[in-house]
């Protein structure tokens, strides 16, 4: 295949509001740069000068930045204007507000991730789905982010010419409710990718600076109603109750904007149950704090129910840690080497596979051999996504 195919990544994928997309395209880049130098495509990232910060400083040491305009269509009164004439001007209301231009200046040949069907210029544009979590659990959006979600994929299920989705599970969701989409779908497993400074640390010290105990579980993720941390926090309650106390440790955003007052529910049944020093909650710690508080955890806990594809799981799989994972068909797919599985409405089920987890003697950590697997993960990722981007832009229609 020839190196020179040019992709530009849009960035607008890796905003704050959600650290998934934000790790996806950081590992995704990663990946791609560990390939042979004759191997790796042009990589360029798309960044809209006027939406919040995407953390670019994640990314500009690795690919070239391309600044566009028009990535927010709220703002003032004079932004939303200029949004809407850049809009206008935009052929057929497809293109992402500016970014046709910046794809024009620098002769970009693929436009990745995006909900779009396709671009005005002649670059191919490569959907990706990160899920259909709302077929599953519609009571977890508004009914207008559903009638979204049903217009988005039923648009792309007719127009595009590829669709990335990240599981089997994801695939077998998408064409099961848009037959027709079967033969564009196009799966690619994200994994993480180790970063050789992690190991240069000492796991105990960022233990010792959060005031942790040396031995603790950890959770991370958001606190969104479907990563399922009251389920968690009933089965810290339901060992206290027994006698056995443990201490979970949980890392990530605290805010749900569609429930806003969860997270203070959450806090008030900790109260309510005298756990507060047995759930430590730190919110969204540097990554360099979560990766050693991963290393020295005795083992971490996953109790969604719904993954599009678990960042979690596969930072457990990179580390060589236990975890425990709650059974849903995208964590039996990844099936990572050292998983225990738990039935996701259990709460005495978890409480049982934690308390097996602690009683087993503390595991002397196999992360060298780890790491010499994951790069040959790495590697399939890597060249899955470049096969896919050729693909994608050798068969894209040239007539607009």
């Amino acid at each position: 295949m020839s190196a020179s195919l040019r992709i530009g990544l849009d960035l607008r994928a890796a905003q704050h509001e959600w650290l998934g997309g934000l790790y996806y395209l950081q590992n995704l880049v990663r990946a791609v740069k560990s390939l042979p130098e004759e191997e790796q495509p042009n990589l360029f990232g798309l960044l809209a000068v006027d939406q919040p910060e995407p953390r670019s400083d994640l990314f500009e040491a690795l690919i070239d930045l391309v600044p566009f305009r028009g990535g927010d269509p709220g703002g003032s009164l004079k932004a939303k204007v200029g949004n809407r004439l850049r809009y206008a001007l935009s052929r057929n209301g497809e293109v992402p507000f500016g970014i046709e231009r910046a794809v024009l200046r620098h002769e970009i040949e693929l436009l990745f991730p995006t909900l779009k069907s396709r671009v005005g210029s002649k670059a191919a544009h490569l959907p990706w789905v990160q899920d259909l979590q709302h077929l599953h659990h519609p009571e977890y959006f508004s009914q207008a982010e559903l009638s979204f979600r049903e217009r988005t994929f039923r648009r792309l299920a007719a127009q595009a010419q590829h669709i990335v989705v990240s599981s089997e599970a994801a695939a077998g969701d998408f064409a099961g409710r848009y037959p027709k989409s079967e033969p564009k779908l196009r799966i690619l497993r994200f994994t993480t990718v180790s970063d050789v400074r992690w190991f240069d640390h000492e796991p105990g010290t960022v233990v010792a600076r959060y005031e942790l105990p040396e031995e603790f579980l950890l959770l991370p993720g958001q606190f969104w109603r479907h990563k399922n941390h009251r389920l968690a926090f009933e089965a810290v309650r339901l060992l206290h109750d027994r006698g056995v106390d443990v201490c979970l440790v949980c890392t990530g955003r605290t805010e749900d904007y569609r429930w806003p007052h969860y997270f203070a529910e959450l806090r008030a049944d900790l109260d309510r149950w005298g756990l507060r020093q047995h759930v430590r909650v730190l919110g969204i710690v540097p990554r360099n704090d979560y990766v050693q508080l991963l290393r020295a955890s005795r083992t971490i806990v996953q109790p969604s129910l719904f993954e599009g594809w678990s960042s979690i799981v596969e930072d457990a799989r990179a580390l060589a840690k236990p975890i425990i994972l709650s059974d849903i068909p995208v964590h039996l797919e990844q099936a990572p080497e050292s998983a225990s599985y738990f039935p996701r409405h259990d709460a005495a089920a978890l409480a049982d596979t934690i308390l097996e987890h602690m009683s087993r003697p503390p595991r002397i950590t196999a992360e060298e051999e780890a790491h010499v697997a994951q790069e040959k993960r790495v590697e399939s990722y890597a060249r899955t996504f470049v096969g896919i981007a050729h693909e994608a832009v050798e068969t894209r229609p040239l007539s607009r």
